[in-house]
């Protein structure tokens, strides 16, 4: 179980972030609550090193009752706690900075029914409410192209199957998502869902899904490949022999090999708040034909992407060609818009809710996301 060192606290309490029952202890916080605030960078207390993201629950703007209930919290979610009476901070942003965001007490909706895929919205759920503690609210996707969104504050597009979210949403769902992200919401792909958001018919992401990279032809620039005025007819040709035959049968824009399935590393930016606390590198299961382009650095952060081609792979087999492709290629991106934000993780955080590596990460996205909107 976890503890509370130093006693009852005259100043604050300080939850070291980085872990999974520190996530817990700030979903139940929230729940409770209990008025909570964070640091986006490292700080050093009387001679403590405490890491970004370490949650600051001020004496001042909570009950009477706080010290028992931090007390009581720290043993139900196992996170350890420490009681400071003292605010001056050595080296890093004190307790008051600008780089400290307080969190809200963020309602949370997940796109359930068609196009989803049963299985990652029921284990990605499972995640949230059963592991953490923190409720969801299923709302059927075909229903938000009219409903109301301005209750929530993050919503969460899970794999998708079928006929995809652009057609079961359609113009009114699509532009009712956007206006809900400007205002203020943080929208959360996940897997599969990040075709829908980088379609450049839709752009709620700027990233693209690459075809299979091949080395005999350069990939086509972003402006070719959402050329809408191409023309009907191509260039007629000669085949001379069985070669080019073979080379004329050959699909000029193909998807990766599928993966099967294994581990692969992926780097971590320390320096932004979805990156805080997060333990580097993440081992990230990687499955599926799915790779995009890096977001750059004019619409967004690679909050998170996998290590160069040698490095890469932890664990299983993958084919040569699918390595050399996935190489620096991000696994999570974040990118402003309007007043919200836009997060895709390119492959699925919540994998049969045991990749448990990637829980501080996940719910970066949802509370931090949620507190910098």
């Amino acid at each position: 179980p976890g503890t509370v060192s130093g006693g009852s606290a005259s100043v604050a309490y300080l939850v070291p972030w980085g872990t999974s029952a520190a996530a817990r202890l700030l979903a139940q916080a929230l729940r409770d609550g209990v008025k909570v605030k964070s640091n986006d960078l490292a700080f050093t207390h009387m001679g403590t090193r405490y890491p970004s993201g370490t949650l600051i629950i001020d004496v001042a703007d909570n009950s009477d009752s706080l010290a028992g209930t931090m007390a009581e919290m720290a043993a139900s979610t196992g996170a350890n706690v420490v009681a400071v009476d003292d605010s001056w901070v050595t080296d890093g942003p004190n307790f008051g900075s600008g780089n400290v965001v307080r969190f809200s007490n963020p309602k949370v909706a997940i796109a359930w029914d068609q196009p989803t895929s049963s299985y990652n919205a029921g284990n990605t759920r499972f995640v949230i409410e059963r592991q953490f503690g923190f409720p969801v609210t299923a709302i059927r996707t075909s229903r938000m192209a009219e409903a109301n969104l301005a209750g929530y504050h993050v919503i969460i597009l899970p794999d998708e199957r079928g006929a995809g979210y652009a057609e079961v949403l359609g113009e009114s769902g699509i532009a009712n998502l956007r206006d809900w992200v400007a205002k203020g919401g943080v929208l959360i792909g996940l897997g599969s869902a990040n075709r829908f958001l980088a379609n450049p018919q839709v752009d709620l992401l700027s990233i693209r899904r690459e075809d299979a990279a091949t080395d005999s032809e350069e990939p086509a620039s972003k402006e070719e490949a959402e050329d809408e005025d191409a023309p009907v007819t191509v260039a007629g040709s000669y085949l001379t022999d069985l070669s080019a035959y073979e080379a004329s049968i050959t699909p000029d824009s193909t998807e990766p090999d599928s993966v099967a399935g294994v581990l692969a590393r992926a780097d971590v930016d320390p320096d932004h708040w979805l990156g805080a606390g997060v333990a580097s590198p993440l081992n990230v299961l990687v499955q599926g034909t799915d790779i995009y382009t890096p977001s750059t650095i004019d619409k967004g952060v690679n909050v998170a992407r996998f290590q160069g081609p040698d490095d890469l792979l932890v664990s299983g087999y993958i084919w040569e060609e699918n390595r050399r492709q996935l190489a620096y290629k991000p696994f999570v991106v974040a990118e402003g818009n309007g007043r919200g934000f836009v997060v895709g993780f390119t492959q699925d955080p919540n994998y049969r809710a045991y990749m448990d590596g990637l829980n501080v990460i996940f719910m970066n996205a949802i509370f931090r996301g949620s507190a910098h909107a």
